[in-house]
């Protein structure tokens, strides 16, 4: 019979402690919190995709920017559960999503070369006599 875990509180994840080794906190769905002995708290989620074992990790703990709160975590483990009803591979997906997200990123600059380049074209074009 399958383990039926109770949903983590976000009081129970703050007052976790380091111990002297690596430890697990679990949530409801198989949505994992593991607690290092340096205090940090990172977001995992272990699925199984063509007889392969995985884990995808979601991110740090915590409620500033660029960490992942207990909500938060929940949305992508749905995310993820939806990938792989699909037949897609959760960490395929993150680094192609970075990867788009680079070039997008990239695309709005231009060098400096091509600017001056087109700039002097311009002014040789409006002081060419014909």
């Amino acid at each position: 019979m399958p383990k039926i875990y109770r949903k983590l509180s976000d009081r129970e994840i703050r007052e976790a402690k380091p111990k002297d080794k690596n430890y697990f906190l679990f949530d409801d769905g198989n949505l994992r919190l593991l607690v290092r002995p340096s205090g940090t708290k990172v977001w995992l989620y272990p699925y199984q995709l063509s007889g392969k074992n995985n884990t995808v990790t979601l991110g740090k703990y915590g409620d500033r920017t660029g960490f992942v709160s207990l909500a938060d975590a929940r949305k992508m483990r749905d995310e993820i559960r939806d990938l792989l009803s699909r037949g897609l591979d959760p960490n395929k997906n993150k680094k192609t999503q970075r990867q788009q997200a680079f070039l997008k990123a990239e695309n709005k600059f231009k060098p400096k070369s091509v600017i001056r380049k087109k700039s002097t074209q311009k002014v040789v074009q409006f002081f060419s006599i014909s």
